[in-house]
């Protein structure tokens, strides 16, 4: 009797029972097929917190090529990975990390996300057209402005009410002004410090274009509102002989 074949089927079961355990994360097919079980080459990677085996459960956090899974998976195996754009986060020990996530219908104006997946951001989207995106800034002309704006009305952009500066500047409309005159510069400038709403309360004393000190009756402000037209020459200076303007501090919606 030929006893070859039971005498091997014997060496090969106690070769077998004497190899290394499966490491954490990794399965016999990976092992079978050489796969790195260290870096995750192959989808394999060993991916347990330390004192935890296979046995508990745990998983790789890693896809088949051994990146973050579709959706943002990641290689710590007791996070899992984060979604996508609208997505969730993926389990805990999770080899496919996060789901890749769903759009929503509502584009948000100011959080720096594709909500609705248009490849359009906050204000470049057209359903933010004259939404807020943010503190006293609208989504204006597919930019995030301002309500606040400063145009000059003077010799070359003469007669103008704030409704029409407003509009110009691509807004509906107009809610209040305040305008700064200059009887030279085409207008004082903008603000010498930091505006405060609509006022500013460091022209006079600063120096215009020239290097000529802004005083005395040659400077002036007029609060005209919406309606009421700026005019470079309101104050006894023509356009012919000097270069009067205003500085026009708007407020627009």
């Amino acid at each position: 009797m030929d006893v070859r074949p039971i005498r091997w089927l014997v060496a090969s079961t106690i070769v077998s029972s004497l190899a290394a355990p499966i490491a954490c994360g990794e399965s016999a097919s990976d092992v079978a097929s050489g796969r790195d079980a260290s870096t995750g080459v192959g989808g394999c990677t060993k991916g347990c917190p330390d004192g935890v085996s296979s046995g508990d459960g745990w998983s790789s956090g890693l896809d088949a090529d051994g990146a973050g899974a579709t959706g943002g998976g990641t290689s710590d195996a007791k996070t899992g990975g984060t979604g996508g754009t609208g997505g969730t986060g993926g389990a805990g020990g999770s080899s496919t990390g996060g789901a890749a996530g769903t759009c929503g219908t509502t584009e948000i104006c100011d959080n720096g996300d594709d909500d609705d997946c248009d490849e359009k951001v906050d204000c470049a989207d057209e359903a933010c057209a004259d939404k807020a995106c943010g503190p006293e800034r609208l989504c204006k002309s597919n930019e995030c402005k301002s309500v606040y704006q400063n145009v000059g009305v003077n010799c070359s952009n003469n007669n103008k009410t704030g409704t029409e500066l407003c509009v110009a500047a691509g807004f509906q409309g107009c809610v209040d002004s305040i305008g700064y005159w200059w009887f030279q510069c085409a207008g004082p400038g903008d603000c010498p410090s930091a505006w405060s709403g609509l006022t500013c309360s460091s022209y006079v004393g600063a120096n215009d274009c020239v290097g000529v000190p802004i005083q005395g009756s040659q400077y002036a402000t007029s609060a005209k509102g919406c309606s009421t037209a700026y005019g470079a020459n309101d104050h006894g200076y023509d356009c012919q002989s000097w270069n009067p303007g205003y500085n026009v501090r708007l407020k627009c919606n």
